[in-house]
């Protein structure tokens, strides 16, 4: 076995914790070192491992309450005004707003976060946290991202290699091989999800989880259109208590509801009519 003869600064601090998993599914670390020799000594990264980075939902940053994620659009959508905001809920997130609530490209449909103190800001204050240039086009770990804007012109803002304010209203994602993602955001605060419910009238399910925070009521309730045969309109289930079922069964057309014809439905679904009282009504 032969062996390397290596040297480290000794006047370092220990290692800071590591960062989250960036866009490059990279994490970092840093410390402070004494001597202009030590440079390099100052940060460290490596890959992320064993699921820290989950493409479909790459944690960018994390500040205080909120975490600010990179998720990718859906293919075929033109990032028009609302993709954004549609993208983020459909990941049980919000859109970040480009700035306070007095900066007129921000609204209901966004969340205004610390990120964007200011009147407009845009994707500026991320990439300074992000790569400590406010260019975000020195900031490799946004380029195709893209941000909710009200009444712009362009759709939505997104940084394009040399173009910080890209207009989404001319890309569409997955055109060309070329990916574009929303800048969302979920509180950090927030217990993890219940289990989804059964699917309503409406063919949706929804779930909740508790969180803190007054700005963190949209992250308490989730809902999605049920997929994959859960949701059958000739058998809707619209409630469950205990060790009863109750569904919502069409009526075969032409029937006339006379007094029997919804036991009769019923009964041919394989079910029995529900009484509207105890057996005193």
């Amino acid at each position: 076995t032969y062996f390397a003869l290596c040297v480290e600064c000794a006047s370092c601090s220990e290692w800071s914790s590591w960062s989250s998993c960036g866009s490059t599914c990279k994490r970092k670390r840093n410390r402070t070192c004494s001597g202009s020799e030590c440079t390099e000594s100052r940060r460290s990264e490596e890959a992320c491992q064993g699921g820290l980075c989950d493409p479909t939902k790459v944690l960018l940053y994390t500040d205080g309450e909120y975490n600010y994620h990179r998720i990718p659009v859906v293919k075929g959508t033109r990032l028009l005004e609302g993709s954004v905001a549609n993208t983020c809920k459909e990941a049980g997130m919000d859109a970040v707003c480009p700035g306070s609530s007095s900066c007129s490209y921000s609204s209901y449909a966004c969340l205004v976060t610390p990120l964007n103190p200011g009147s407009c800001e845009f994707l500026g204050p991320l990439s300074m946290e992000l790569c400590n240039s406010p260019d975000p086009r020195k900031c490799p770990e946004i380029d195709g991202l893209f941000m909710f804007m009200k009444g712009w012109s362009g759709g939505e803002l997104g940084v394009l290699g040399s173009t910080s304010s890209a207009g989404g209203k001319d890309r569409v994602s997955g055109e060309q091989g070329q990916t574009y993602f929303a800048l969302c955001v979920e509180c950090a605060s927030c217990s993890e999800w219940s289990s989804w419910s059964s699917c309503g009238s409406t063919c949706k399910r929804k779930r909740n989880r508790t969180c803190s925070g007054s700005e963190c009521t949209e992250s308490r309730r989730s809902e999605e259109a049920c997929q994959g045969g859960l949701c059958d309109p000739t058998k809707v289930l619209l409630y469950t208590d205990g060790e009863y079922n109750y569904h919502r069964i069409p009526v075969v057309k032409g029937t006339r509801l006379l007094e029997g014809s919804v036991a009769n439905t019923c009964k041919e679904a394989g079910m029995d009519a529900v009484c509207p009282g105890s057996s005193s009504c």
